[in-house]
């Protein structure tokens, strides 16, 4: 941005002659657009994040909304008070009204104010306001922690009510999927890495989500891929959850992979 700015009397010039009104109005806007362009590149990632989540009620107001408000409103409005210097700041303005629009529909969403960063990343109501007794949470970082928590989680479901079986298979789950995520996530760069689990007992049933920030890695796909592979032995361990658990769904969320296991 601050690029954008020394450049402004810089870019007119290549097109327009100084002292001319042209250059002026074009001096003007390259003056005021670096300056929202954080807002604008947020306001990208939100309806790029809701259209990979499958937010199509969204999309679609969003899309007709910048097209026909978002804008032309702000244009209206701003046009007779401040002359050309009006129009330039509709563009902007425009671009706040997006984000206070993303903002309104996650309220709608959630007929409230979203309260924390779960619900402002629209992960699902199972996962949210759990009584403390009802979940169990932790991060991960090494093998020998990722053993630690998976005896947890067989506690977990055992203090539950459910049978040994059912707590065997969600140690397992847990184990096997965390597991891949250090042996072979965390070794693909210098980073520091974690894995955050969180577990919740919900209408008889347990929850796990796991998510970590390393590289992307859909599990979901990668065993549907090697369904079709003549291997069998390829990503056992993957298909082995995948038989245990009633479903598991992936998502892409902001950078980060959030694995979901129910059992």
């Amino acid at each position: 941005m601050g690029v954008a700015l020394a450049v402004t009397a810089f870019f007119p010039g290549l097109f327009f002659d100084r002292g001319t009104q042209a250059y002026t109005y074009a001096r003007q806007i390259f003056t005021i657009i670096p300056l929202f362009i954080p807002v604008l590149l947020f306001v990208f990632s939100i309806n790029g994040y809701l259209q990979a989540k499958e937010h199509k009620v969204y999309s679609s107001a969003a899309s007709l909304f910048d097209g026909l408000l978002s804008i032309n409103v702000p244009a209206v409005v701003l046009a007779p008070l401040f002359g050309t210097m009006g129009l330039w700041f509709a563009y902007p303005t425009g671009f706040v009204l997006d984000l206070l629009f993303a903002l309104v529909y996650c309220c709608i969403y959630w007929k409230h104010i979203p309260r924390t960063k779960d619900e402002l990343l629209f992960l699902r109501k199972g996962f949210i306001d759990i009584p403390e007794e009802d979940r169990l949470e932790c991060d991960i970082r090494s093998i020998e922690e990722t053993v630690e928590m998976a005896e947890k989680i067989h506690a977990f479901c055992l203090n539950h009510g459910l049978d040994s079986s059912y707590a065997m298979h969600a140690e397992l789950c847990l184990e096997e999927m965390v597991s891949n995520v250090i042996l072979h996530g965390f070794t693909k760069d210098r980073k520091n890495h974690v894995v955050q689990i969180r577990a919740i007992y919900s209408e008889g049933a347990v929850v796990l989500r796991i998510k970590d920030d390393c590289v992307h890695f859909n599990p979901v796909e990668r065993v549907q891929q090697r369904n079709r592979s003549k291997d069998p032995l390829k990503n056992v361990g993957i298909k082995m959850v995948m038989k245990m658990a009633k479903e598991v769904t992936y998502q892409s969320l902001v950078g980060l992979n959030v694995l979901t296991i129910r059992l």
